[in-house]
């Protein structure tokens, strides 16, 4: 959810810049908002919004990759989409290889958090000896938003920032 909203106020931002005072294009097309509505129901999923066990979170967060995965290949000449649809689907192997997305405790103990607390399965669960694609799971902390973030979010943050931002500024149609 934080991943979603810093994601919609830098493409904001730019496009404001980017616009020298011209303002936002008055008519963002729906493709534009698809990656932010994509992440938010991944977000939800993922907070385990669902259900407790995470079984249910984990089936929500795969649908929602596959529609982001979906909107990236039926636009993929647009800017950002390419970026969008592998951090889509790096995500997505990493989810589907391990029943969740793992997470390196020492990226968590870096942040000040305890691994401990962790569960061992679920929508986010701790990275183990076991793990499969471990360099996909949640593996750099990022100190000023308390996360840890994953090598496909930085992929599919940075497609969505450049998707929106051209869609926001007139350039997508």
């Amino acid at each position: 959810m934080l991943l979603g909203a810093l994601t919609v106020g830098i493409a904001l931002a730019v496009a404001l810049a980017r616009g020298r005072g011209r303002g936002l294009h008055p008519r963002v097309p729906l493709v534009a908002w698809t990656p932010v509505l994509g992440m938010g129901l991944a977000g939800l999923a993922l907070a385990g919004w669902t259900d407790p066990v995470g079984s249910g979170a984990v089936a929500l967060a795969l649908v929602s990759h596959a529609a982001l995965v979906a909107v990236g290949i039926v636009n993929f000449r647009l800017p950002g989409a390419a970026a969008l649809t592998a951090g889509v689907a790096a995500n997505g192997m990493v989810v589907v290889g391990n029943g969740g997305m793992p997470v390196d405790p020492a990226a968590v103990l870096a942040l000040g958090g305890d691994p401990a607390m962790l569960p061992v399965a679920g929508p986010h669960q701790l990275m183990t000896e076991a793990t499969v694609l471990p360099w996909l799971g949640d593996v750099v902390g990022i100190g000023w938003l308390d996360r840890v973030v994953s090598p496909g979010d930085a992929l599919l943050v940075a497609g969505a920032v450049l998707l929106l931002t051209h869609a926001l500024v007139g350039e997508v149609d």
